[in-house]
């Protein structure tokens, strides 16, 4: 990261102290104006400056720590440039403008935002701004799914929804322009993520955020039993031990006549392996998989409620062989084997679920 210096000698113990809110000044080409900032917080917080100028001027705008180093900048050819960052300390923070080309006015707006701490639970707004909530997942005693689901009426408004993790960093995100927002987010650590429900359009509306942390078994061969409400979907994980030779896994859900349910293999990128979605009381899927590594399996509920039997078994694969869920080319075994790089350093993965849900949009 470059150090950040000005043409002027400014240093932030000489710069001049600024609050949130609007801020006109004037300021000549090549001079800089050194503010500072005093954030307090201990919940994830994110300050974010804009600055507007006339269309005829290129002014900057950087937000530096007390040592003077970018932390963000809105340096571009844009009018108006913006930068943010996000903190969970008390911190001081620089704030630089600096004109490129031309003279004159400009305005800086100041918006430091917390998030709101909050557990599980349905939360409602009506709002034209960005919003943030925070929250901790604990995945000590094993991994987890963060499944966050925002309902609106989209003819009012287009809200999205994000997920932050750390000082920024966007690990999720759902955009859709005519249907609701849902995130589910794998989690193999404790983490505390900001998420951000945002009006894409800047109108008003209502919204309803239903935050919930599924902890996740872990399963291996033999018979794992369980029950499923009506649309209620499971997620299991199951290991892949083996690196020295393939393996057949098979995958074998039973469950009564009187309900409909399905089954996925899922990879931790959010990519579906493989699907079975059939009519009677049993779905089976078997694959190859050569390296290790984790898998999701998902049971679905499509209708009705009722337990269910999950049997696994693992032998070993040898590459040609013909597999119960082979496409119609009896050649093509593209969808009958999966490969695995290593995930030993993953700490978090979005699970994409394309052909399943938890609520039927």
């Amino acid at each position: 990261m470059d150090s950040f210096t000005t043409n002027q000698g400014n240093y932030l113990d000489s710069a001049v102290s600024i609050t949130e809110g609007s801020w006109t000044d004037t300021i000549n080409e090549g001079d800089a104006y050194y503010y500072y900032y005093e954030a307090y917080t201990s919940s994830p917080a994110q300050l974010y400056v804009t600055l507007g100028f006339d269309a005829s001027n290129d002014f900057d705008v950087y937000i530096v720590n007390d040592l003077g180093y970018i932390m963000s900048s809105g340096a571009t050819f844009n009018n108006p440039e913006m930068a943010g960052i996000w903190t969970d300390t008390n911190a001081t923070y620089g704030l630089v403008i600096f004109a490129a080309e031309g003279s004159g006015s400009f305005t800086l707006e100041i918006v430091f935002d917390i998030a709101l701490s909050v557990s599980e639970g349905l939360y409602t707004g009506n709002t034209a701004e960005i919003v943030y909530y925070s929250i901790e997942v604990d995945a000590e005693s094993g991994p987890a799914i963060l499944d966050v689901y925002l309902t609106y009426d989209y003819s009012v408004v287009d809200f999205d929804l994000y997920i932050y993790e750390g000082f920024g960093s966007i690990v999720a995100s759902s955009e859709d322009y005519d249907d609701d927002e849902e995130i589910l987010l794998w989690v193999t650590w404790t983490t505390t993520y900001v998420i951000a429900v945002y009006p894409y359009d800047g109108g008003t509306g209502s919204y309803s955020l239903e935050i919930e942390v599924d902890q996740i078994d872990v399963i291996t061969d033999g018979t794992t039993n369980g029950y499923l409400a009506n649309e209620e979907v499971v997620f299991y994980a199951y290991d892949i031990l083996s690196t020295t030779s393939p393996l057949q896994i098979t995958f074998d859900l039973s469950f009564s006549s009187s309900v409909d349910y399905d089954l996925a293999l899922m990879d931790l990128y959010g990519e579906i392996i493989a699907t079975s979605e059939g009519t009677t009381n049993s779905e089976s899927l078997s694959r190859a998989f050569y390296a290790y590594g984790t898998i999701v399996v998902v049971v679905y509920s499509y209708s009705g409620s009722g337990d269910f039997s999950l049997t696994i078994e693992s032998s070993e694969f040898t590459p040609g062989e013909t597999n119960p869920n082979d496409s119609d080319d009896p050649n093509d075994n593209s969808t009958d084997t999966v490969s695995f790089t290593s995930w030993l350093f993953m700490t978090q993965i979005i699970i994409g679920i394309a052909l399943w849900t938890r609520r039927r949009k």
